[in-house]
């Protein structure tokens, strides 16, 4: 997968850390370069050049500001020490609009170079600017970037705070400049947040308010909106529309010299599509294109470009050129001492060279990357890629021992993630129902009120009736029978409506599976009285299935053969249990079931039914007969007599989801299940929940194993 700014996407060719994650928190919101990142854009900021004087530069403050942002991709440098000239005019400024616009730049500057001091000067500086000048546009643009301050310093509540205010806000803005920047800030986040439908309309009203903006860099700025929403459609997988973009934008960028240096990107963007649709070699002459152009603008970087040659060149198996373009983009790297890019780069040259013969050598750099990138501390979702990339070259390299090592501690920073992504799925689905409760409160609020004006109305109407009743008896009967069925007929609407929108937030779109909130509300429903009837007669239990090796399905049949797959397996599995059992699309390629009234031996019958179910027949795609196994592991609850409080639903999930990657660690195609405790819970549960394998071979635990089908024990 290629290194680009796409949201969400988050790797190349083996495994590349996402550099636009950085960028975006600091970027100034009308810079063309989306996909560079501001670490190393601005690394040296604070260098003088001759622009560093206020009496270099002539004309009013925005036409400075301008130039700034004209200077911004390529000449990084320059613009760094241009909007450092101008800070000293801040408080000698008489228009407060000149002000607002030159103080959420120098936000926005001190953001890219991480100076978390000077960014908290200049939001103390803002909020007292609002006080003494109140205005709509002034707070809408300073919040939208006050909202990258608090999300780097981790301070959510006061980011969402600031972004419900901009959402506000947004309608009311009068300046074109400002309600295109505030709009365009709004559509990026909505794309963070996945809600693609809202992101597009941002995206759309920004644009409109350009049309009827006559300014200079109006063209600029159109370019970069097409720029978003091509990596909007790539997100949302509408390739045609994202290369309708792109040719049109790709034609602009070329005809106009002010706007030739952002085409590398537009590139970038095209070759990604290129690789997703399998036409690698395609890809590899649009980026060969991207460098060739990218060469006339020294200020441009091109890791990204060189990286993604790499993988172009790679998924061609022109090994010795993919290491070649792997190793430009090093020395780029290095040149800017840019860790994650190093730290790419080399592991990906380490992967060429491991396929290309070089096993020692290649698996030695791999590994090296891998440290630096533990020492670096990176993101956990990171470093998982890492180590599952990582065993994969172990693997064919032959050396099993150190694959099962690096397995292991992919497990363990798969389990601290889950634990934090719980984390904030809990805190999300909170916010959602108070923001869900909030809509409701108004929805009946807006019920009421047609309600008694329709009250009024039929009164008035009455009134009417009983003056006329002997004229117009059959004509007011036949408007209340017309009433009737309308207001019959407006109810069954809103009752389909509800219907639909209850069953949408709780299945899965494509397999039509319940999904992850179901068994959440489930769980949130029972009562206590029925908690204490199950723990005295009936048993419940948990199977978690991973598909196995469902990237290789993916990039070997194709995405639409992956649907297929995920579909048969949810459609097996429903027609293995029973009505009352819950069967869930839990995420990706995971699939949990829940069964209801059911012991330990009856359990495992089923999981091995469920193995032979998936294993024994293949799926078929098409012309395709793909064979499909599922690693697992199962629990039941309560687990030998453990009560709620010592070992509740999630935290027997968070057991079934160890045991599964038991399986995965031991060959696939198999389950692992929990049997009984050997020693007391209170002793082994700090064992237990950290590393299963440990707490097995400890005998605290006795596990039980149910085989696929032709799986080696």
């Amino acid at each position: 997968m290629l290194i680009q700014s796409v949201t969400n996407s988050d790797g190349v060719c083996r495994k590349v850390h996402n550099t636009n994650n950085v960028s975006k928190l600091t970027r100034p919101q009308e810079s063309m370069h989306l996909s560079l990142s501001c670490k190393r854009l601005l690394a040296s900021a604070l260098v003088t050049v001759a622009l560093a004087s206020p009496a270099a530069i002539a004309g009013p403050l925005d036409a400075q500001l301008d130039q700034y942002l004209e200077l911004f991709d390529s000449k990084p440098v320059e613009a760094n020490a241009l909007l450092a000239s101008l800070e000293p005019q801040l408080q000698q400024l008489i228009q407060p609009e000149d002000q607002s616009r030159l103080l959420v730049y120098l936000m926005m500057a001190a953001g890219t170079r991480q100076d978390v001091q000077a960014q908290k000067h200049y939001v103390e500086l803002a909020e007292k600017f609002l006080q003494e000048h109140p205005n709509i546009d002034f707070q809408a643009e300073q919040d939208s970037q006050k909202y990258y301050f608090y999300k780097s310093q981790n301070l959510l509540n006061e980011a969402n705070a600031v972004f419900n205010n901009v959402l506000r806000l947004a309608p009311n803005v009068e300046s074109p400049r400002i309600r295109y920047v505030v709009f365009s800030f709004l559509g990026s986040e909505w794309q963070n947040r996945n809600n693609f439908p809202e992101a597009l309309k941002a995206y759309i009203t920004a644009y409109k308010t350009l049309e009827n903006y006559h300014h200079p860099r109006t063209p600029a700025r159109k370019l970069v909106l097409a720029n978003s929403m091509i990596q909007l459609n790539i997100s949302m997988e509408n390739f045609n529309e994202a290369k309708s973009l792109l040719k049109s934008s790709i034609e602009l960028g070329l005809r106009s010299d002010n706007l030739r240096s952002q085409v590398p990107d537009l590139y970038r963007l095209q070759a990604h599509i290129e690789s997703e649709e399998n036409n690698h070699a395609a890809a590899e002459q649009t980026l060969r294109r991207a460098l060739q152009l990218s060469a006339q603008y020294p200020g441009l970087d091109t890791f990204l470009l060189e990286n993604n040659l790499g993988d172009a060149l790679l998924k061609q198996k022109k090994l010795k050129e993919a290491s070649a373009a792997f190793e430009r983009a090093y020395q780029i790297a290095q040149k800017q001492n840019f860790r994650d890019g190093i730290a790419t780069a080399q592991f990906n040259r380490g992967y060429a060279m491991l396929l290309d013969g070089q096993v020692k050598d290649g698996i030695a750099l791999m590994a090296e990357m891998v440290s630096m990138a533990e020492q670096d501390q990176v993101p956990e979702f990171e470093m998982i890629s890492y180590y599952e990339e990582l065993a994969d070259g172990y693997k064919l390299a032959g050396m099993h021992a150190e694959e099962a090592e690096t397995v292991r501690k992919q497990l363990n920073s798969s389990q601290r993630l889950f634990q934090s992504e719980r984390d904030k799925q809990m805190s999300a689905l909170q916010e959602a129902f108070s923001a869900e409760q909030k809509a409701r409160e108004i929805e009946t609020l807006k019920q009421q009120n047609a309600l008694k004006t329709a009250e009024i109305e039929t009164k008035q109407l009455q009134q009417r009736v009983v003056i006329l009743f002997g004229l117009v008896l059959v004509l007011g009967s036949s408007l209340l029978y017309l009433l009737y069925r309308k207001v019959r007929s407006a109810n069954s609407m809103l009752q389909q409506a509800n219907d639909q929108l209850a069953y949408t937030s709780t299945h899965d779109p494509l397999t039509g599976l319940l999904n992850r909130r179901s068994l959440q509300d489930y769980m949130a429903s029972r009562t206590a009285k029925d908690e204490r009837r199950k723990t005295q007669t009936d048993h419940e239990a948990f199977i978690l299935l991973d598909v196995d090796f469902f990237k290789h399905i993916n990039d070997h049949f194709g995405h639409q053969a992956g649907d297929v797959v995920l579909v048969e397996l949810g459609r097996r599995l429903k027609k293995l249990t029973r009505t009352d059992d819950m069967v869930l699309r839990w995420g990706g390629e995971e699939f949990l079931i829940l069964l209801r009234r059911i012991e330990q031996d009856a359990l495992e019958q089923l999981v091995q039914r469920v193995l032979n179910a998936i294993g024994n027949t293949p799926v078929v795609s098409g012309d395709h007969h793909i064979h499909v196994t599922v690693s697992a592991g199962f629990i039941t609850m309560p687990f030998d007599g453990l009560s709620d409080e010592q070992l509740g639903w999630e935290k027997a999930l968070q057991l079934a989801d160890m045991a599964l990657y038991l399986g995965k660690v031991h060959g696939r195609n198999r389950a692992y299940g929990f049997k009984r405790l050997l020693k007391p819970f209170n002793e082994i549960q700090p064992q237990l929940e950290q590393d299963l394998s440990q707490a097995i071979e400890q005998q605290q635990v006795e596990m039980t194993l149910v085989l696929g089908p032709n799986a080696i024990a």
